[in-house]
């Protein structure tokens, strides 16, 4: 098969333009990836970060804050240091904490009696005389009262 001069000067031509093409688009895959990788390293991660540190503060650290400025509040130290007399104040107490900051639950254990305090009820728990650490706790409302849910205990004493 011959080819005249039209016909090499067609196929050089498009062969070319096919060479070109990809050669284009591969260099303009490699611009844009490496584009969104630095994009991601320096904008979405830390991003990320700063939520999974939001989201860490407001589950763990929260909690324990509520907990221990529980333990610090003169009117707890009062109340148990007064032979734990009108469980009614400790219950109204607790259930204005549950409300004010949105907790699941919040209870109290004596450290004298071992008895469990909760806005609803207090409790004698046989296994609680086991030793129990005393204090206070909390759960966010938003988690699910399970066995992996995150509680804190604030030891306290009174003096």
């Amino acid at each position: 098969m011959k080819f005249n001069a039209n016909t090499k000067i067609i196929i050089m031509i498009t062969t070319l333009l096919l060479v070109l093409s990809v050669s284009i688009s591969l260099l303009n895959f490699i611009v844009s990836l490496n584009a969104k990788q630095q994009e991601l390293k320096h904008r979405s991660l830390p991003l990320s970060i700063e939520n999974i540190y939001t989201e860490i503060q407001r589950n763990i650290i929260e909690p324990n804050l509520i907990s221990s400025m529980m333990a610090h509040d003169t009117f707890v130290k009062e109340w148990l240091h007064h032979q734990e007399t009108d469980r009614n104040k400790i219950q109204n107490y607790l259930a204005s904490i549950q409300q004010k900051y949105g907790m699941f639950l919040t209870f109290l254990v004596s450290e004298k009696t071992l008895i469990i305090i909760h806005k609803k009820a207090l409790s004698k728990n046989s296994t609680l005389k086991t030793r129990t650490t005393p204090g206070t706790s909390a759960l966010k409302t938003n988690q699910k009262p399970t066995k992996s849910t995150w509680t804190t205990t604030t030891n306290f004493t009174t003096q």
